[in-house]
């Protein structure tokens, strides 16, 4: 998640939220001990044609970030995102859209990390 341009926006709400995501090192650990082993793992890119509307799904279209019908469906805004930081966030996110800012923004983030990682495990 500290990998993903949103956080240029809204630093301690993502920084809140990976505080509560498992470690890669955590679930293969967790999975090691129920005898449990990972078989397949392939990282995931979101596309622009989502459906859904989790954290990620404005990767391409960050203009969906300035609702707040979108937002208050997001566990991340709603658990984690001071006011304080909503407000600022939200008002640079605007200008840089505006002014095309976010398109170098958005592309300093791209990594070959994908943005999730699918893991194939098999119980031994």
């Amino acid at each position: 998640m500290r990998s993903y341009w949103l956080i240029d926006y809204f630093p301690t709400m993502i920084n809140r939220s990976c505080e509560q995501m498992p470690t890669l090192k955590a679930v293969e650990s967790a999975l090691n001990k129920a005898k449990i082993s990972i078989e397949v793992s392939a990282p995931y890119f979101i596309t622009p044609d989502l459906q859904d509307l989790f954290l990620y799904s404005g990767k391409q279209r960050p203009e969906m970030y300035l609702s707040n019908s979108v937002r208050k469906g997001i566990s991340s805004f709603h658990n984690y995102c001071l006011e304080s930081e909503l407000e600022s966030g939200l008002n640079k996110l605007r200008e840089d859209i505006e002014t095309g800012a976010i398109n170098e923004i958005m592309e300093n983030y791209k990594n070959e990390n994908g943005d999730y990682l699918f893991i194939s495990c098999c119980a031994h």
